[in-house]
């Protein structure tokens, strides 16, 4: 048990790291004082002993930054939001002191947002994604249909309908109330048209954008203004188009599309980090049900697996594709895990 709890510590401190070099210092400040300030006695600090995945796969420090954030949010803890931006009004030991408030008087919603992990559904993803659906259409003509995993609210469904300006190349819909400016190295994607025809998806857990919405904002690191208000226009829009999403574990929803999605053009079967909060049994199933849409796919309904996924080896994101008949793999870029940047190498 004590290894569990040092291991979530551990996390805590590991990710205030990795925080501070994606851009949000307020969150590695923050997640550098919870690793000392929740101790083994408390309600908290027993899940932590008791942790029986792996705390950086589970995101456990994240889950519990979220549910801070998602206090401020709310309006449930005035003392709170005077040290989470953009106030910063409390400082120095007063935001310790405040820090352990939290910790005491809301207990019980730390706790739940303990038990799942984040659900970030990171719009920046949606850049990257692009350039993978660019070269699936390049090859196989316009008209495709999309199958999302993990889709959470959806926010990434919706990828075709917002607008991308990078350095040399633009895509979408200039008057979206969702844009992008990528930072983007390498060539640019194969520009061409996107027209889905189907889109569909599952989660094990989806949010609502109308009555979640205030748990979706609080994924968000409160200090990168930016990525805030864009899932903010990408919410709005989930909420007037009210994306299908199917509550379902992603192999057994895998092999119902199997069964019944239609096979007259190709179906693109995507997903962006989920691939950690899989078990080792979920993974292997998930891998054998998508060979076997593969093995069933024609020239007239190719099937396509586009994931962006951590990267083996580095603190990074891979963009990977396979398709199939005639299976072949390729890795398309690798980014940030909130698609703030792409090394772009196309297929």
């Amino acid at each position: 048990m004590d290894d569990a709890f040092s291991a979530v510590c551990e996390n805590f401190r590991v990710q205030a790291s990795f925080c501070k070099k994606m851009g949000s210092p307020f969150y590695a400040d923050l997640l550098a004082e919870l690793s000392k300030l929740i101790t083994k006695d408390c309600n908290i600090g027993k899940v932590f002993s008791a942790w029986e995945g792996n705390p950086k796969s589970d995101a456990v420090a994240l889950r519990c930054a979220a549910a801070l954030h998602y206090l401020v949010i709310t309006k449930q803890d005035a003392q709170l939001a005077l040290i989470f931006p953009p106030k910063l009004e409390i400082v120095g030991q007063q935001r310790l002191d405040v820090l352990n408030e939290v910790i005491r008087n809301h207990e019980d919603l730390i706790l739940e947002y303990l038990e799942s992990p984040p659900q970030t559904n990171e719009v920046g993803r949606s850049v990257v994604l692009l350039g993978g659906f660019l070269e699936i259409t390049n090859r196989f003509g316009p008209d495709i249909d999309i199958f999302e995993i993990g889709a959470s609210a959806g926010l990434n469904m919706a990828f075709d309908q917002y607008y991308y300006q990078a350095e040399n190349w633009h895509w979408g819909n200039p008057n979206s109330s969702v844009q992008f400016d990528p930072k983007w190295k390498g060539s640019p994607p194969p520009i061409g048209a996107i027209n889905v025809h189907h889109r569909t998806a599952c989660d094990l857990s989806p949010i609502n954008p109308v009555t979640q919405k205030d748990r979706l904002l609080s994924y968000i690191w409160p200090d990168q203004i930016e990525r805030y208000n864009r899932i903010r226009g990408a919410i709005e829009y989930a909420i007037t188009t009210k994306p299908k999403i199917d509550t379902m574990e992603a192999t057994k929803w895998l092999a119902m599309q199997h069964e019944e999605a239609p096979r007259v053009r190709p179906r693109v079967f995507y997903h962006s980090i989920i691939w950690q909060y899989f078990s080792a049994r979920q993974q292997r199933n998930f891998l054998e049900t998508m060979m076997e849409l593969g093995v069933c796919a024609s020239n007239t309904s190719p099937v396509v697996w586009l994931r962006l996924e951590p990267a083996k080896y580095g603190q990074h994101a891979e963009l990977r594709m396979d398709i199939w008949p005639n299976h072949a793999e390729c890795l398309l870029a690798d980014s940030g895990f909130h698609g703030e940047w792409t090394n772009w190498y196309g297929a």
